[in-house]
C-alpha cells in the first residue's frame, strides 16, 4: 500500500523521514511528474500506453487535489497525449502546492 501512498503523495518519503517537505513544493511536483512522463515515454511502446499509465497515476495523485476535481475528470477523459499534457499542465499550474499533500491536512 505505500506504493499507492507515494503516488498519491509524491512527497510521503520525503515527509515520513524529515517530517518536512524542504523546498518549493510546487517544482517538486512538477520535476516528479515531468520525470515520470518522460520515463514512461522511453519505456513504453506507443502514446495509447503512456496516455493509460499517466492517466492511472492521476486517479492516485488526484485524490489529493481536492481543488482540481474538474480538471482531473476533464483529464481522465482525454483521448490523445497531447490532450493529456495539456490538461495535466493545467493542473500543475492551477493548484499545485495543494495536489501531493496528504489529503485532510
Amino acid at each position: 500500500m505505500i506504493g499507492r501512498g507515494a503516488v498519491s503523495n509524491p512527497f510521503l518519503a520525503e515527509e515520513i523521514a524529515t517530517g518536512a517537505v524542504a523546498g518549493d513544493r510546487a517544482a517538486h511536483l512538477r520535476a516528479w511528474h515531468e520525470d515520470i512522463h518522460q520515463s514512461y515515454r522511453e519505456v513504453l511502446y506507443g502514446p495509447a500506453h503512456v496516455l493509460d499509465k499517466m492517466k492511472e497515476i492521476w486517479s492516485y495523485l488526484g485524490l489529493s487535489c481536492p481543488g482540481d476535481k474538474k480538471r482531473i475528470e476533464r483529464l481522465s477523459r482525454v483521448k490523445t497525449l497531447a490532450d493529456y499534457e495539456a490538461a495535466a499542465a493545467a493542473i500543475l499550474r492551477n493548484q499545485p502546492v495543494i495536489c501531493g499533500s496528504v489529503p485532510g491536512r
